[in-house]
């Protein structure tokens, strides 16, 4: 059975929702809808949520926790940042967080962990302490690609059987304060990081990627 409950509030008081298929196994945590200018990802994780309310999701042995919309307050405004102007995929309290002028696109807070939607994944962490990650997001320039973290290079692999993406140990760029940097590489959480095509609609985005998200929950490793 699928629960739903409000997580918390994002920095403009918008509920923040996480929905849970409660099974007697370990954690996979699903984050999607971080980045407010990369609808395609929040429109991915709305179909996982709906995935798991359809018979394929009754059959699942796997304890889900998802988050499809993390950053409400950037989704609509369409902006990357949060209520706060914070990146908050550069916000996460890992040993390289670096502190960025505000005016910087990627600007990661006054400090690590300083936001509340940050401090509301802290919290499912701390409660859940998951075994396995999937972060979605969206990449221009035909980066694509599904970029591990930590010990996930194989569940990168059995994704990219399915959607046909790059495997990626680096994105190409340097992300201090990351959630796979926290998590991943810090914590040697096997963290995921699937980087859609901003150029492909949401749909197709959806179609390509419903079976590798399906072998990511699936995976025995």
């Amino acid at each position: 059975m699928l629960k739903t409950h409000v997580l918390g509030t994002s920095v403009h008081g918008a509920p923040i929702h996480v929905y849970e298929l409660v099974k007697p196994a370990p954690v996979i945590m699903i984050l999607a809808g971080i980045h407010g200018d990369e609808p395609q990802s929040a429109y991915v994780g709305d179909c996982v949520v709906e995935l798991l309310r359809t018979a394929v999701g009754n059959m699942m042995d796997e304890h889900l926790v998802v988050v499809p919309h993390l950053n409400p307050d950037g989704l609509v405004k369409k902006t990357r940042q949060n209520g706060h102007g914070v990146d908050l995929n550069r916000n996460f309290p890992s040993a390289n967080w670096k502190q960025l002028p505000p005016d910087d696109p990627y600007f990661g807070g006054p400090m690590a962990g300083s936001e509340p939607e940050t401090q509301l994944v802290l919290d499912l962490f701390r409660r859940y302490q998951p075994r396995r990650i999937l972060t979605i997001h969206c990449i221009d320039q035909q980066r694509y690609c599904v970029n591990y973290d930590g010990p996930a290079e194989n569940l990168a692999r059995i994704m990219a059987r399915e959607n046909n993406y790059p495997v990626n140990a680096d994105i190409g760029h340097p992300t201090p304060g990351s959630l796979g940097t926290w998590a991943g590489y810090e914590r040697k959480i096997p963290t995921i990081t699937l980087e859609l095509p901003a150029d492909q609609p949401e749909e197709s985005c959806w179609q390509d990627n419903r079976d590798a998200i399906l072998n990511f929950i699936q995976a025995e490793l």
